[in-house]
């Protein structure tokens, strides 16, 4: 006779229902039913406290271990929370989607702790792939960073152009993979944002290189290389809340004198609303007074509310 596999999400199904905590019997002791959660309650220091599994749910795995006697399921949804004096001070939410091979498609997530939250997002189809991530107070960013890719993400015509030996990397240039990527940086309420345009660089790239009469001198191909550059990507800082930017930045030719001897080579610098535009080491240097601020302003909020005024 066949044995019959044992599934998690059979296991919550069995365990849904409302809970009290007995303390004569030293056990817990189902009182209600529940469709959607099993919720423990007891006392703590003579006030009500309760956790909270609900919406649970899970979906069988592609790929299965014929050895196992469990079936590999892969969660969909998971939430919970922890009530104390009828206030939830901690809670989880957990929502995924699957591809077939098992790998995540999307996951997004949320913990939160009293006034503070983090929350996590991952993003991974043939067309994106991108994750993120946020640490609030108060529903105000502390820190927050991420990154996005887009392009046609079929791995297994990469392997395939990989593994072609004659065709060495030929092949993997020759194909649009990658077509724009964005990452971000955000403390308080400063936010640092940066972003390529490859497929747009690549074509203008090819565009030149087809009406160049021929390979010019050094300094005229680092010209239109910037240009290129300054066309199909962009750094910008900016105010989160507002989204006013702050300065942007710019690829240009920069003099370096050694003695006597002069060069110029490619350069960054941060171009203001007013035209002024500086060095990035001294605008990252001496320019992020704001964000200065913001961070002091922040841990005078932090030690309000936990630390020594709060007492």
């Amino acid at each position: 006779m066949k044995t019959l596999k044992k599934r998690i999400s059979e296991k919550f199904e069995n365990e849904k229902g409302i809970y009290k905590w007995n303390a004569e019997a030293d056990d817990w002791e189902k009182v209600d039913d529940s469709t959607t959660a099993a919720t423990f309650r007891f006392m703590v220091e003579g006030k009500n406290a309760e956790i909270s599994f609900y919406d649970v749910t899970f979906k069988d795995a592609t790929h299965q271990d014929a050895e196992s006697d469990m079936v590999s399921e892969l969660p969909t949804s998971i939430k919970a929370y922890v009530k104390y004096d009828n206030n939830i001070i901690t809670s989880l939410s957990l929502i995924a989607q699957w591809n077939d091979d098992d790998t995540p498609k999307s996951i997004v997530e949320e913990v939160t702790l009293e006034a503070y939250s983090f929350s996590s997002e991952l993003i991974n189809t043939t067309s994106k792939v991108s994750a993120s991530a946020t640490l609030k107070h108060n529903e105000k960013v502390i820190y927050a960073n991420g990154f996005k890719l887009e392009g046609d993400f079929d791995y297994e015509k990469i392997e395939a152009i990989l593994s072609d030996k004659e065709d060495d990397m030929n092949g993997l240039y020759g194909q649009t993979i990658l077509e724009n990527t964005n990452i971000w940086f955000q403390l308080g309420n400063i936010k640092i944002e940066g972003a390529f345009d490859i497929k747009g660089f690549m074509e203008d790239m090819a565009d030149k290189a087809q009406n160049s009469a021929g390979a010019g001198e050094s300094d005229d191909m680092k010209n239109v290389l910037i240009d290129l550059f300054n066309d199909n990507a962009t750094l910008i800082v900016r105010y989160a809340d507002s989204q006013e930017i702050i300065a942007k930045g710019e690829l240009y030719m920069a003099e370096h004198t050694n003695g006597d001897e002069t060069k110029t080579k490619p350069a960054m610098r941060m171009v203001f609303g007013d035209g002024s535009k500086v060095s990035v080491d001294e605008f990252f240097k001496n320019g992020f007074g704001d964000m200065v601020k913001e961070i002091e302003d922040l841990f005078k909020e932090l030690k309000t509310s936990y630390g020594d005024e709060a007492a």
